[in-house]
This record gives C-alpha cells, sequence and structure tokens, in this order.
C-alpha cells in the first residue's frame, strides 16, 4: 500500500478533512493525499508548486521551524481552524530532516495544530541496518562504502537517520497518546490520542539519546509492530507495548524485503 494510500485510507475511517505534511520533496504522497485542505512544507520542493496550487491547498518553502511559527498569522490558516479558531490537522505526515532533534520538534510542535482525533505518521522509524540509523547521513554512506556495502559499483542502501528514537521517546514521555508500527518495505509508526499505561523502560528519557541500532531489536516490542491488515482494527484505541513482547519480537523489525547488496 503506497504512503497515500494509507493516508487516504485513513482520511476514510477518520471523516478526516485537513492534512499537514512535513517533507514533501517530489510530492509524490502530497499530490496524490485526497482531502479537501492540505498543507505542504520544505525548505526545497522538486517541484514546481505553481502547477499545482488549488482552492484549499497550500505550498510553504520553508524549514518546519519556521512553518509552525509564522503559520497562525498567515491568512490560509484561517481554512483550518475550528469553531474556537484553533487550527486544526486531521492527520499530519512528519517526514522531514531524518534526526532524532528535528522529527521529535516537529512532533512536538504539531501538538498545537492537533485535536483529540488527530493522527500521526511518522515516516522512517526503523533503519534498515546500523549505518542508515546515523544520524549524518553522509557518515552513513562513507561507512558503508568503506564496509564494501555497494550496489552495481557505487554506495547503497537508504539513510533514515535516528528518527527511531522519536518513538522511544514517545512511548517514555506521552503516555496520553498510543501508536503502532506498520511493518511494510519502509515501516512508519502511526501515534493517536489515546491514553496507554505502558511502563517507562529507562529511569531517565536522557537515556533515549545514548541508544543504538542495536537497541531496536533489543526492544522491539515498544514499535508494536503490525501488518497494515490489522492495523485498522487497532487504529484509535489504547495500545499497551507490553503486548507485543516475544522472543523474536526483533525479527519483525528486519528488512526481509530488502535484497542484499
Amino acid at each position: 500500500m503506497s504512503y497515500a494510500n494509507l493516508i487516504n485510507k485513513i482520511a476514510e475511517r477518520r471523516n478526516a478533512l485537513t492534512y499537514l505534511e512535513i517533507g514533501v520533496l517530489r510530492g509524490a504522497t502530497f499530490l496524490r493525499v485526497d482531502l479537501p485542505k492540505k498543507v505542504a512544507v520544505d525548505p526545497v520542493f522538486l517541484f514546481d508548486p505553481e502547477e499545482h496550487k488549488k482552492p484549499g491547498t497550500f505550498f510553504y518553502r520553508m524549514k518546519s521551524d519556521d512553518f509552525f511559527q509564522i503559520f497562525p498569522s498567515h491568512p490560509p490558516s484561517d481554512a483550518f481552524r475550528d469553531s474556537e479558531s484553533n487550527i486544526r490537522f486531521d492527520i499530519i505526515l512528519i517526514d522531514g530532516l531524518h534526526t532524532y532533534e528535528q522529527s521529535l520538534r516537529d512532533f512536538e510542535n504539531s501538538l498545537a495544530f492537533a485535536h483529540d482525533g488527530t493522527v500521526w505518521i511518522l515516516d522512517d522509524t526503523v533503519p534498515n541496518d546500523p549505518y542508515s540509523s546515523l544520524p549524518d547521513d553522509e557518515l552513513c554512506y562513507m561507512y558503508r562504502e568503506k564496509a564494501g556495502l555497494t550496489r552495481k559499483g557505487k554506495p547503497g542502501g537508504p539513510w533514515h537517520g535516528d528518527v527511531y528514537k522519536t518513538v522511544f521517546t514517545i512511548h517514555e514521555k506521552y503516555k496520553d497518546y498510543s501508536y503502532c508500527t506498520l511493518i511494510s518495505r519502509n515501516p512508519q509508526t502511526i501515534i493517536w490520542k489515546s491514553p496507554s499505561a505502558r511502563e517507562s523502560l529507562f529511569p531517565s528519557p536522557d537515556i533515549v539519546n545514548t541508544l543504538c541500532y542495536f537497541d531496536i531489536l533489543k526492544f522491539a516490542h515498544i514499535f508494536a509492530p503490525v501488518p497494515h491488515d490489522i492495523f485498522f482494527e487497532l487504529l484509535g484505541n489504547p495500545i499497551d507495548t507490553r503486548d507485543f513482547i516475544s522472543p523474536n519480537a526483533w525479527e519483525q523489525l528486519i528488512y526481509r524485503q530488502i535484497k542484499p547488496m
């Protein structure tokens, strides 16, 4: 299922009307999301937004930090206000810079623009290998090349960064929110407001910043990995990640679909 199809299906189930996408790039997802009111945010669009302008669709060529600051004072924000004049997005896709700091900041900044029924899609939450989990993309590709992991003589494989740490932080800090991780070629973590009685893993949330790729496998259950066919049965309900503890939980987070380089 494509990202756009997933979002459209969530929108249908949740009666969603408004959509925010952070990290748009070529617009492969944004332009195919079928919602009447949409906002795209990216410092660099690899397409011409002018060719896709229409009522209810807005493009912001800037960093997400700047967008969250200026959007409330921009006239387009009026289209996204509720009866109490609060800006509200029904679905929010976070797919910007693939770092823990930025993805967490995007989530936390977006909370002011959300409501009790908002659904977040946090992209790139499961790196496909230790190199992919590095917060620096240049180091990711350099170390892969030095290790001889190439495709057709060129450095290969994706860069996910350390967005996975944001899942750990949500698990530890935001217990009013439930989530699960859709296992696919590029897993995404879906988040919604529903209090969860989950227990903390660490004595201090600061420990999250010290985690690495192998901690993802060690604590695989906290990602609540699920296939697409049962996801919609879970959406909106409280999720206790302890229900996902098993000796082989980590195997669900291994990229079986990706061919060896």
